[in-house]
């Protein structure tokens, strides 16, 4: 007989947190990044 499988995730890593608040929120000032 097996375990029940588990739906609950794990809080995500601060690493990774901070990389997408950075991408979403972070204003692009260059012209050559949106080329």
């Amino acid at each position: 007989m097996s375990a029940p499988i588990s739906n609950v995730r794990p809080e995500p890593d601060q690493v990774l947190v901070d990389i997408v608040d950075y991408v979403l929120n972070h204003p692009i000032d260059s012209a050559l990044a949106y080329d």
